[in-house]
């Protein structure tokens, strides 16, 4: 197999998104990263979205580029090189998942953890509280559930485990608000900030591109580059 030249951010973001720096899960002991996953096909919509995604952790800081898919009952996160070239690409069809890398060693952790992340953002159902209120908090899989709307746009929503193992809470905030629709049918906001208490990591994902696949054209999407019309899903 062919292997890419890899940036040290990327694998220093490999270490810490799943592991959390000085706080990192316990191989085979603990609780782990528990986290319900759904089938992709149980959520509307197929789309592109090209990322800027940047960590901070206790040993500092990092960024990477990245293509998030879904289509059917598919999503695939790939990971990019300085140059554009394919890191890694990480697949779930259907709760399967399979990995393909192109780094020279072995992660220390489940692949799929990185996907778990992307379920808590942009894989929940986003259901506005009917009476109006800016507040709603339940419970689902295990978890307290606490959501903050302004009107029809979600602000905030946090995961807390009922048993408490892990400790803490993780945090999804949106500024400028997550539409109902989003990112099915309408675009994402420009930031999103994932804050995961339990393994003391904060993710800031940029969104560079988003690309609705059901128009059925190229050249729709965000702050695409000028002069091409490659889009993210043409590239996955």
């Amino acid at each position: 197999m062919m292997r890419l030249p890899l940036p040290n951010a990327i694998w220093t973001l490999f270490l810490l998104t799943a592991c959390g720096g000085s706080s990192a899960m316990p191989d085979g002991e603990g609780p782990g990263y528990p986290t319900h996953i759904e089938a992709p096909s149980a959520f509307a919509g197929e789309w592109a979205i090209e990322q800027e995604v940047s960590i901070r952790h206790a040993e500092g800081e990092s960024s990477f580029h990245a293509v998030l898919q879904k289509r059917g009952d598919q999503i695939v996160m790939m990971g990019l090189g300085p140059a554009g070239g394919r890191a890694f690409a990480l697949t779930q069809e259907g709760v399967q998942f399979d990995w393909e890398t192109f780094l020279p060693i072995e992660l220390p952790f489940p692949p799929e953890y990185m996907l778990y992340d992307v379920h808590r953002t942009w894989l929940q159902p986003n259901n506005p509280p009917l009476d109006g209120a800016a507040e709603a908090v339940f419970e689902r899989h295990g978890e307290r559930i606490r959501e903050r709307w302004d009107g029809t746009r979600l602000m905030e929503r946090s995961f807390e485990r009922l048993d408490g193992r892990p400790e803490g809470i993780i945090v999804v905030r949106y500024p400028g608000g997550l539409s109902s629709d989003a990112p099915a049918a309408s675009a994402p906001p420009d930031e999103v900030i994932f804050e995961n208490r339990w393994y003391g990591y904060t993710a800031t994902v940029r969104t560079l591109e988003y690309t609705p696949i059901w128009l059925g054209s190229r050249g729709y999407g965000r702050r695409a580059a000028k002069g091409t019309t490659e889009t993210p899903s043409s590239r996955v």
